[in-house]
């Protein structure tokens, strides 16, 4: 449990933090260099392929996990997700940058959370699954506050003329990027599933002594 917590704590730091700054970088005027000037319908059609893959990848959970476990479905999760933000780091002048990101981060996103649904049914007792989802989501939050408020430091602590500048979104995108891949440490740390013990086949049948057959007959 232990180790589904701590990445669903890292998760949410990292994915907080990049929903939390993309809008307002897409929102921000072109006179900064590197805003897009975008509406405030314009900035959240950004999410749109963020929402997309992560409804579609969401819905094929089920799926995933018979073929590769949840397990590697988190790690995979989470180091796409890394990568997304990794992008916005180095590449983030162009709306396209931006469009990569969203797409790549709902892949991720989707995997992820479904994984960590699983592993967390699969660890702990059928009546306990209650508690312990909602112990998971509870850090998870309380992982987006923690990414949530670095970020906005980040920004707020690199401004020039009243606009936040470039530096700021750039390390927010890296600490998020790096919120994620220790997500992917954590994942690995997860206990493998034990593999499914052999079911014992039925014993030899017993077959009647013919001399008791025809003793009873």
């Amino acid at each position: 449990m232990w180790t589904a917590n701590l990445a669903a704590f890292l998760l949410g730091g990292g994915l907080y933090a990049w929903f939390l700054l993309l809008p307002q970088l897409a929102q921000l005027p072109r006179s900064t260099g590197f805003g897009y000037g975008a509406s405030v319908v314009a900035a959240g059609l950004y999410l749109l392929p963020c929402a997309l893959g992560m409804g579609v990848l969401g819905s094929m959970a089920g799926r995933v996990e018979r073929r590769f476990t949840s397990r590697r479905a988190l790690v995979a999760g989470a180091a796409v997700s890394a990568v997304a933000c990794g992008w916005l780091t180095i590449a983030s002048r162009h709306p396209y940058d931006m469009l990569i990101s969203s797409t790549l981060l709902g892949i991720g996103i989707g995997l992820a959370f479904a994984a960590l649904g699983n592993l967390i049914v699969q660890a702990v007792p059928a009546q306990q699954t209650g508690v312990a989802s909602g112990m998971n989501t509870v850090l998870r939050t309380l992982g987006g506050a923690l990414g949530g408020q670095i970020a906005a430091t980040f920004v707020v602590g690199s401004t020039a003329h009243g606009l936040p500048e470039l530096a700021g979104f750039s390390r927010t995108f890296a600490m998020a990027a790096l919120f994620l891949g220790s997500c992917v440490v954590a994942g690995l740390l997860i206990p493998a599933p034990a593999s499914s013990a052999p079911t014992p086949g039925p014993g030899p049948t017993a077959t009647l002594d013919p001399g008791l057959t025809s003793d009873c007959s």
